[in-house]
C-alpha cells in the first residue's frame, strides 16, 4: 500500500512540477498599493464675523443705512442728531365750517381777506381755501398776500409774492393754492386775500367757508367793496390752511421725536445743544427684512423732518468655511478650514469657535504662519479664534489647520476569506450617533473597486458587498472612515479573495494527453519547459524587433514605375528629403545590379548602405516602395513590407496604371502603411482614457507615465521615446504600449508649438 501511493505521489510532482515552473516562469504577480492618505472634503465651519458701520449724513429726512447684505444682523445702534428742522407742514388754522361768505358784485363784496400770524420766519408754498362757485361762473379771482395795516386791521398795498387765479369749482371742498414761487415771510402779520375786483354779473358768485364761533378770535376779517378794504373785524374766522416750512430749529424732546426698530419705538433725547439729539440701543438681535435698512423717524407734527445725523451700527454675521479631514493610519488626524474672508467698515472681527478635541492651532495669510501676531487671538480656554480688522488685509488668502487624535473604531469583519459572489459584511459601532461612514473595497491591484458614504443614523451600521462572479484573486483591503467636522477615525482591515481551482473539460483532456506523454517518456516535462520557455523567448524578440524597426525608420516613398515619379512620401524622423533625386538616384544604382536580400512572391527588394543610412528599395508590378533606415531591418520587417505592398496594390493599383501625375487620391496610403509599419510609435500621442476598457496593471502605469511626464513638462502630447529612455526594451513595457495604441487609449494628435520643458 505505501509502495502505491508513492508512485502517486511521484507521478504527480512530475505532472505538475513542469507546469508550475512555467507558471513561475511567465507570471507577473501584483500587489494592492497602499492608499497611505485619504482627504474628505465638504466640510462646513460657521464664522461669525461683526463690525461697525459708521458714517455721516447732512440734510436728510429720513435714514437709510447700506448693509453688506441682507443676511447681517444689527446688534446696536447710537445716532447723534443736529439741526433738526420741520420740513413742509400743512398748518390749519380754522377746518370748521359754519357758513359761506359770498364775492359778488350786488353786494359790493369783491374780495374778503383773514389775517395770518407768523411768529418765525416762515416760507409758504401754498394755501387751501374750503369753498366753491356758482356754477356760471368764470371770472378770475386772485389768491394773494397782503401786508397787514395796523391801524384799520386790514390789507395794505404791500404783495408779497406772485398773485395766482383762484383754483375752484361748483363743488364744496378744499382747493389748494400753489404759489408760483415760494414766499419768504418774516416774522409779524399778514393777510390772505381773495380778489374779485373784475366780476361784473350776477351769476360771478364765489363762496368761502366761514366760522362765526372759531377757535381763533383774535383773527382779523376785512372786506373789499371794490375800492378799499374795511376796517377788520374778530370772532368770525375764514376757513383756511397753510402748506409752510419755518426756519427754526427744534429739540426733539420738543416736538417728541422717534424712532422706530424692530417693530419697536425709542424716544431721541434732546443733546447739549440746541436742535441737538441722540439715541443709544445698545442690545439688539434685529434682522432686517430688506437692504437698505430704513429707520423711520417720527414726530408729533404733520410736517415732515429735516436733519443731519452721525451713526454707528454695530452689525454681524454667519458663513460657512469650507473644510477638509486628512486621514492616514496610525496618525493624527489633519483638519484644514480655508475661509473667505473679506474685511468690511470699521472695527471688523472674525470669530472661529473650534472643537475641543482640537489642537495645534496654526493660522496662515497668503500662505505665511501668523499665529504671533497682534491681531491675532488663540484662546485656547474658550476654544476660539479672532482676527482682528488690522490683519485682514484684502484679497489675502486664508488657511486655518489642526490635529487632533483619531477616534478608535470598533469594527467587526465576521469573516476575512471570501470566494466569488460571496457577501462581504461588517459592522461598526460608533464612537457618536453624529457624521458619516465611509468604506472602499481596495482591490488587488490597489485601484477602488466600491464605495459608499451613508450618515449615520445609530450607534451600530452594518454594511455589506457582494464579491463579483469574475475578482482577481489575491488580498485586498477594506478602509471604513467614520467622520464629522470635529471628530474623525479610519480602520484598515486585509481580506482575501479566493479563487477555487476548476477545470473545463478540454484542460482535462490536454492533462490526461499530457499524462500519457510524460508517462511514456520522463524526459518530456523537460521538453516542454525548453520549448516553452524558447517560445517565450521568440516572442520576446519578435516583439523587440517589431518596436526597433520603427524607430530606425526614417522615410518612406511610394514612386510610380513607368513615370519615376513619387505618388507618396512620409518623413517620419529627420529632415526634408528631395524625393525626385532620391526616386532618379536609386533607380540609375538599381540598373548595375545592386545586392537582393530578398524576394517574397512578385516583389523584390534591393538593399543600399550609404553613410550612416541603410536604403532599401521594393519593386511590386508597377510601383516601387523606398526605405530610409538607420539600421538594417528584421525579416518580420521585410514581411510586412511585403503584405504592404500587397494592399497598396490592391487599393491603388489601378489608379497607379493610369497615373496622371495626380497624387492627391494616394494620400490615403499613409493608413496602410500605420496599419502594417507600425508607424503610430512614432507619432506625437495624447491619452484618451476610457473607463469602459479594461486594463492591465502595466497598462495603467504606462498610461500615469505618459500623464506624468506630461504634467511634468507642460505638454498636451508625447512620444513613446519619452516613456522608454535609452531605448528600454523592456518586452512588457512595449507589448503594453502596443495594446494601448489598439485600444485607441494612445491617439495620434495634431501637434502644436509648444516648449519642452526639462
Amino acid at each position: 500500500m505505501g509502495l502505491i501511493m508513492y508512485k502517486k505521489c511521484t507521478i504527480f510532482l512530475i505532472l505538475t512540477l513542469p507546469f508550475l515552473f512555467i507558471l513561475y516562469q511567465s507570471g507577473n504577480f501584483v500587489h494592492a498599493e497602499e492608499y497611505e492618505q485619504i482627504e474628505i472634503e465638504g466640510l462646513k465651519y460657521p464664522m461669525y464675523e461683526s463690525a461697525d458701520i459708521i458714517s455721516q449724513v447732512n440734510n436728510t429726512e429720513s435714514i437709510e443705512i447700506a448693509l453688506p447684505a441682507t443676511s447681517w444682523n444689527v446688534t446696536k445702534i447710537e445716532l447723534n442728531f443736529t439741526d433738526i428742522r420741520l420740513g413742509k407742514e400743512i398748518k390749519e388754522f380754522e377746518v370748521i365750517d359754519a357758513g359761506f361768505k359770498v364775492i359778488e358784485k350786488f353786494g359790493n363784496n369783491y374780495g374778503y381777506a383773514v389775517q395770518i400770524n407768523i411768529s418765525s420766519p416762515t416760507t409758504v408754498y401754498g394755501t387751501y381755501i374750503y369753498g366753491f362757485k356758482n356754477d356760471l361762473a368764470d371770472k378770475i379771482l386772485r389768491v394773494q398776500i397782503n401786508g397787514y395795516n395796523l391801524v384799520k386791521n386790514a390789507p395794505e398795498d404791500t404783495l408779497y409774492g406772485t398773485p395766482i387765479s383762484l383754483n375752484i369749482t361748483k363743488n364744496v371742498g378744499w382747493y389748494y393754492q400753489e404759489f408760483v414761487n415760494p414766499i419768504n415771510l418774516p416774522i409779524g402779520k399778514y393777510f390772505l386775500v381773495v380778489n374779485g375786483s373784475n366780476i361784473f354779473t350776477a351769476q360771478d358768485k364765489y363762496y368761502w367757508g366761514y366760522n362765526a364761533y372759531t377757535q381763533f378770535p383774535n383773527l382779523h376779517v376785512s372786506t373789499y367793496d371794490g375800492n378799499t378794504w374795511s376796517e377788520g373785524v374778530k370772532n368770525s374766522t375764514l376757513l383756511y390752511k397753510l402748506v409752510q416750512s419755518t426756519d427754526r430749529i427744534y429739540n426733539p424732546q420738543e416736538i417728541n421725536m422717534t424712532l422706530k426698530i424692530d417693530n419697536t419705538y425709542y424716544s431721541i433725547f434732546n443733546g447739549n445743544t440746541n436742535g441737538t439729539g441722540y439715541v443709544k440701543i445698545p442690545k439688539l438681535n434685529y434682522s432686517p427684512d430688506m437692504n437698505p435698512l430704513i429707520i423711520p423717524i417720527k414726530s408729533n407734527s404733520s410736517a415732515k423732518l429735516n436733519f443731519s445725523y452721525n451713526h454707528i451700527l454695530g452689525i454681524k454675521n454667519k458663513f460657512d468655511a469650507d473644510g477638509s479631514v486628512f486621514l492616514e493610519l496610525d496618525k493624527v488626524v489633519q483638519w484644514k478650514i480655508e475661509p473667505m474672508i473679506i474685511r468690511i467698515e470699521s472695527n471688523y472681527s472674525v470669530k472661529f469657535y473650534y472643537p475641543v478635541n482640537w489642537n495645534d492651532i496654526k493660522i496662515y495669510r497668503n500662505g505665511l504662519l501668523i499665529n504671533s501676531e497682534l491681531n491675532v487671538i488663540i484662546n485656547t480656554d474658550e476654544k476660539y479664534i479672532s482676527l482682528k480688522s488690522e490683519i485682514v488685509l484684502i484679497g489675502a488668502s486664508w488657511l486655518i489647520t489642526a490635529l487632533s487624535s483619531q477616534e478608535i473604531l470598533d469594527i467587526n469583519f465576521p469573516k476575512k476569506e471570501f470566494e466569488p459572489k460571496q457577501e462581504l459584511k461588517f459592522s461598526i459601532e460608533l464612537p457618536q450617533v453624529e457624521g458619516n461612514v465611509s468604506w472602499k473595497l481596495i482591490d488587488v491591484l490597489g485601484f477602488e473597486e466600491f464605495s459608499e458614504t451613508r450618515r449615520v443614523i445609530s450607534e451600530t451600521m452594518s454594511f455589506s458587498y457582494q464579491i463579483p462572479e469574475k475578482p482577481y484573486e489575491g488580498n485586498c483591503k477594506v478602509i471604513v472612515i467614520w467622520y464629522n467636522d470635529q471628530k474623525a477615525g479610519i480602520y484598515l482591515q486585509d481580506i482575501k479573495i479566493n479563487i477555487p481551482f476548476t477545470l473545463d473539460p478540454d484542460s482535462i483532456i490536454l492533462i490526461v494527453t499530457i499524462i500519457g506523454i510524460i508517462s511514456t517518456v520522463s524526459t518530456a516535462s523537460y521538453m516542454t519547459i525548453k520549448k516553452v520557455r524558447n517560445k517565450i523567448q521568440r516572442n520576446r524578440k519578435k516583439l523587440i524587433d517589431k518596436f526597433m524597426d520603427v524607430l530606425n525608420l526614417n522615410y518612406f516613398m511610394v514612386i510610380d514605375k513607368d513615370s519615376g515619379l513619387c505618388v507618396y512620401e512620409e518623413i517620419l524622423v529627420g529632415k526634408i528629403v528631395d524625393s525626385t533625386l532620391i526616386s532618379g538616384f536609386l533607380d540609375a544604382i538599381r540598373s548595375f545590379g545592386i545586392e537582393l536580400t530578398g524576394s517574397y512572391q512578385q516583389s523584390k527588394t534591393i538593399k543600399l548602405e550609404y553613410k550612416d543610412s541603410k536604403i532599401l528599395m521594393v519593386e511590386f508590378k508597377n510601383f516601387r516602395l523606398i526605405f530610409i533606415m538607420k539600421e538594417n531591418p528584421s525579416n518580420d520587417f521585410l514581411k510586412s513590407i511585403t503584405d504592404l505592398s500587397y494592399e497598396i496594390d490592391e487599393k491603388y493599383g489601378y489608379l497607379l496604371s493610369n497615373f496622371n501625375n495626380d497624387v492627391m487620391p494616394f494620400k490615403g496610403i499613409k493608413l496602410l502603411v500605420k496599419k502594417h509599419l507600425n508607424t503610430t510609435f512614432l507619432a506625437p500621442l495624447k491619452v484618451v482614457e476610457n473607463k469602459n476598457i479594461k486594463l492591465n496593471s502595466t497598462e495603467k502605469n504606462e498610461i500615469n507615465n505618459a500623464l506624468d511626464f506630461m504634467k511634468e513638462n507642460l505638454l498636451e502630447y508625447f512620444y513613446i521615446s519619452f516613456l522608454l529612455p535609452q531605448q528600454d526594451c523592456e518586452p512588457s513595457k512595449i507589448k503594453a504600449i502596443f495594446n494601448l495604441i489598439e485600444k485607441e487609449i494612445f491617439q495620434p494628435t495634431i501637434l502644436k508649438e509648444q516648449k519642452l520643458h526639462k
